[in-house]
């Protein structure tokens, strides 16, 4: 039987935060209410988007405006992709989970939304860890983890603006607040 291939890709883009240089430019106070979030500014050194080099459109630059060059891994991001070609956001802390977790809230189109309806999914998966004694023994242990993430559907390419609202907890699960900033995203066609 022959192989079928999807139409589609899937592109995850990971959204890395420095809560710590947040907190200390906010004087540890960050808003509590998701609708007036507190704003990262337009381009914030503490945002970093990333997705594969597969999926990356260089040549265009990162920046905070078309044309300027910052390079992946900024507050604003451009990818490659296709009409219906499914988007995959995850967030977390420089730090991971050792002082904070990030979770993306909401995301929305300023103008045009180049995106379809956004889901916003927790799947259980088993995920395994270095067991005490890595790397000598190489055993790794499994445990079950929380798997979050927002999709949504590709919609036509083009540059878009959006409005992200993370929301930051402490490792004691504790709310530290809500973030928000306006990255733009261009998808062009592969």
């Amino acid at each position: 039987m022959p192989e079928i291939l999807s139409t589609y890709s899937i592109i995850d883009v990971l959204t890395a935060f420095d809560v710590e240089e947040i907190l200390r430019k906010n004087n540890n106070s960050l808003s509590s209410n998701p609708g007036a979030a507190t704003s990262l500014g337009n381009n914030p050194d503490t945002v970093y988007m990333i997705t594969t080099l597969a999926n990356a459109a260089y040549g265009f630059g990162q920046g905070p405006k078309p044309g300027t060059n910052q390079g992946e891994a900024g507050s604003n991001l451009r990818i490659k992709a296709n009409v219906n070609d499914v988007i995959r956001w995850r967030t977390v802390s420089l730090t991971d989970t050792a002082d904070y977790k990030c979770f993306l809230y909401h995301f929305k189109a300023i103008g045009t939304n180049r995106l379809g309806d956004i889901s916003y999914i927790t799947a259980n998966i088993i995920e395994p860890y270095p067991a005490p004694g890595w790397p000598e023994n190489n055993r790794v242990n499994e445990e079950p983890r929380a798997d979050y993430y927002a999709q949504a559907t590709v919609l036509s390419p083009g540059d878009e603006t959006y409005t992200f609202v993370v929301a930051i907890y402490d490792r004691h699960a504790q709310l530290k607040g809500y973030v928000t900033w306006d990255p733009y995203i261009t998808i062009s066609d592969r």
